[in-house]
């Protein structure tokens, strides 16, 4: 049962900070602990500072074991080309029972100037799911920086929590698919992208994280709308069945919640015009790694620009892009080699702390007990929460609205014991 936790205010300046050494990447480094606490079941928050740097670096280990503990992707204002202060998702996502302790900031996003379509501004440019929905597909985003065939299959750090609350730090890539008819099928190309080429041979799905948003599609194909059949749920890797609802050719469809609407063009058009009202089709949301091509079945997803720790060695993606051999702003998801522990880091580049490469990131979460790490959207998005607060100094001052990120949530019922009691950190350290 969940135990209570009691914060008392220290008073002054009197909270004692740890001084030690730690080897970070084979060196041996000066570590303060300014701050380490137990804030939920087997979650542990540690404030760091580095003064060899220096760098000022903020710690969340979570057991995965522990069956109160749940890790869920946030979709800013639950939509997918949305943008949201984390602070503003704690508010909106805790409740009695599923309250959250912290959470850190996830994908890069499309923003002006990166030759998008302007109807896909906010929108994730790779993976993310939630409960087991997609709600954008893993793609070929920032990949090909190595002519190297197996390098290619490690470029992209996806961050993942199966079914067995086992995460999973590694390259992915998406296969889904539509079958009709014993066993005919066709291609899912995109989730909750764009519909609008005329010509393309392409599905792409829509789902409810399109929030009330109309299919971005043009009037040249067909679409079908779709409703989980009786005792069916969303997964990954999984066969969905779902039963057809309506059919048109005229774009634009309004999704509703627990709908999915399939739109194509050219032969994915064809296709999808063989279907008839009341008919049970099949949905089947691959998902796989680009390495072993194993499908776990995927619970939540993020996506990073790169995957930095592998088996515990640095790849070549910490040098091959100068967005990770800079001074700057991190945030970065890692694993245990077991997949048991998930490691949550951010490091400012703010005040003292002149910001931190890729490879000085992945060599303090090693140190810690990662062993697969991948790199975050960083800058002025590098961000931590706990109960409520960003304790992290942004980049920008302030904190920014971010496209999507993990929160951990402690799922215990309340109980009225007190477990423990432990000293706030002072405002004027």
């Amino acid at each position: 049962m969940k135990k209570i936790i009691l914060l008392m205010a220290f008073v002054g300046t009197c909270f004692v900070s740890f001084a030690g050494n730690l080897v970070i990447g084979g060196v041996t480094k000066q570590v303060d602990t300014l701050m380490h606490r137990t804030i939920g079941p087997g979650v542990t928050y540690t404030k760091l500072s580095f003064p060899d740097y220096p760098l000022s670096v903020y710690l969340m280990t979570v057991d995965l074991t522990n069956q109160y503990n749940k890790i869920e992707t946030f979709q800013a204002q639950n939509q997918v080309g949305k943008t949201e202060a984390m602070t503003n998702a704690y508010n909106r996502l805790s409740t009695t029972g599923h309250q959250s302790l912290g959470s850190v900031n996830g994908n890069f996003w499309i923003v002006s100037g990166q030759g998008q379509p302007t109807e896909l501004l906010g929108v994730s440019h790779s993976g993310s799911a939630l409960d087991g929905q997609i709600q954008t597909d893993p793609n070929s985003w920032n990949r090909g920086r190595t002519s190297d065939t197996e390098l290619l299959k490690q470029e992209i750090g996806f961050a993942v929590i199966d079914e067995a609350s086992k995460a999973w730090i590694c390259d992915m890539a998406f296969d889904g698919k539509v079958s009709i008819n014993a066993g005919q099928s066709y291609a899912i190309t995109e989730v909750n992208r764009n519909r609008v080429t005329p010509g393309t041979n392409e599905i792409v799905l829509f789902n409810q994280y399109l929030g009330s948003n109309k299919t971005r599609t043009s009037t040249a194909g067909t679409e079908v709308v779709v409703v989980l059949a009786s005792g069916q749920t969303w997964g990954v890797n999984k066969d969905i069945q779902c039963t057809v609802v309506s059919l048109n050719n005229t774009g634009g469809t309004l999704v509703s919640a627990n709908q999915a609407v399939l739109s194509g063009h050219g032969t994915g058009k064809t296709f999808l015009d063989q279907m008839t009202v009341g008919q049970t089709i099949t949905l089947n949301m691959g998902v796989y790694t680009r390495e072993n091509n194993e499908r776990p079945l995927v619970r939540q997803m993020v996506t990073g620009n790169a995957y930095v720790l592998r088996n515990g060695e640095l790849t070549i993606r910490n040098t091959n892009e100068a967005y990770n051999s800079q001074l700057y702003p991190r945030t970065g998801i890692g694993a245990s080699q077991d997949g048991k522990k998930l490691f949550l880091i951010v490091i400012d580049k703010k005040g003292t702390s002149v910001g931190a490469s890729t490879t000085t990131m992945c060599n303090i979460l090693k140190a810690y007990g990662a062993y697969n790490a991948t790199s975050m959207d960083g800058g002025g998005s590098a961000q931590m929460m706990l109960g409520g607060s960003i304790v992290n100094n942004p980049a920008d001052g302030k904190e920014r609205a971010v496209a999507n990120g993990w929160m951990v949530f402690n799922t215990a019922p309340a109980d009225n014991v007190i477990a423990s009691l432990m000293f706030e950190e002072s405002s004027d350290i």
